[in-house]
Formats: structure tokens, sequence, C-alpha cells
């Protein structure tokens, strides 16, 4: 769990730079910016160790 937290905090600001640039809101951005580490931890599981974890 703490390299997930890692991963997280690691790619967070490029997510939310990205998603931010198209849509000039901050709240919308910072929801936004939440969905795909929601779905990274949700689906941890499926994880091949083989891939790089930012794939």
């Amino acid at each position: 769990m703490e390299e997930l937290k890692r991963f997280c905090k690691g790619h967070s600001d490029r997510v939310y730079r990205s998603i931010y640039l198209p849509l000039r809101n901050k709240e919308n951005a910072e929801d936004f910016t939440q969905e795909p580490f929601y779905r990274v931890h949700k689906n941890l599981y499926t994880f091949n160790q083989q891939a790089a974890i930012s794939t």
C-alpha cells in the first residue's frame, strides 16, 4: 500500500495539470484527478508485476 501512496503522490501533479489545462476549473480538475487513482486502487489486484505501474 505504501508503494501506491508514493505512486499517487508522485503522479498527482501531472494528472492534475493534464486535466486542469482543458477545463480551466480548479474544483472540477481536483475532482477529476481523483478518478484515475481510485481506479488504480480498485484494480491493483490485477496489476501485472512485469509492467511499470505508470502504464
